[in-house]
């Protein structure tokens, strides 16, 4: 009698643990779709800390094998739904990488009025020697 009582106190213990569980999962998982979309749209890296994807990926599979393995109970789906969310930022970080790189080859940024003012002066200008030493002598950019 002493050990019914005893696994029923055990299983009791463990359904308001599954209950923070779930609540934990939840509150950490209503962050991630707006993490996923924000990346996707700015195509940029910049905020993204991968070894923090990676760190968060390898505990959510320990808890995935600990479900699995210890513990089965529907909280498994939720551990299974983070995870996906998790992977999904991590493959839109390596694309917005890929994105960045290549870009930055592809495509070159404009220069700005004052650089290319800058770029040009008298002493860069491919002009024989006597027009770069007279005085009063400038380029003027329109």
């Amino acid at each position: 009698m002493y050990n019914s009582i005893k696994n029923k106190t055990i299983n009791k213990v463990v359904y308001y643990m599954s209950i923070f569980e779930v609540i934990m999962l939840i509150c950490f998982g209503a962050a991630w779709p707006l993490s996923i979309y924000k990346s996707y749209t700015s195509q940029s890296t910049e905020g993204k800390s991968i070894s923090f994807l990676f760190v968060v990926l390898i505990g959510y599979v320990a808890g995935i094998l600990h479900k699995i393995l210890n513990h089965y109970d529907v909280v498994l789906y939720l551990y299974l739904l983070n995870f996906m969310m998790v992977l999904t930022d991590l493959l839109i970080y390596f694309r917005n990488r890929r994105i960045a790189t290549t870009s930055s080859y592809r495509y070159k940024p404009e220069m700005s009025r004052s650089a290319v003012s800058a770029k040009w002066t008298l002493r860069t200008l491919p002009l024989p020697w006597i027009f770069r030493q007279r005085e009063g002598f400038c380029l003027r950019s329109h």
